[in-house]
């Protein structure tokens, strides 16, 4: 049980790890499938292992997250920021 625990947070760190350098790109459950190795069930179950967030949710955190950093830091166009952090509609900031 603890090994299976261990490989789940190991799995988990390397999820968050890729969402958060390909936050632009597909991040459907089955494109990170694909981008792990894994399959579905035991991606959701490394994720929250990992993080205490459903995939989804993780995904939009880090985006936001994201998109804070950039708010802040830099003079860019909010639409622009948010097609950096995945996001098409920049309303979605308002």
């Amino acid at each position: 049980m603890e090994n299976t625990n261990k490989a789940l947070e190991k799995l988990g760190e390397k999820a968050e790890n890729y969402i958060k350098e390909h936050l632009t790109e597909d991040l459907s459950r089955d494109a990170l499938c694909r981008a792990l190795s894994t399959n579905r069930t035991t991606l959701a179950r490394a994720v929250m292992t990992r993080t205490g967030r459903p995939l989804r949710q993780l995904i939009t955190f880090e985006r936001i997250r994201a998109a804070e950093k950039l708010l802040r830091e830099s003079e860019r166009p909010i639409a622009e920021i948010a097609r950096a952090c995945g996001f098409d509609d920049p309303c979605y900031f308002t």
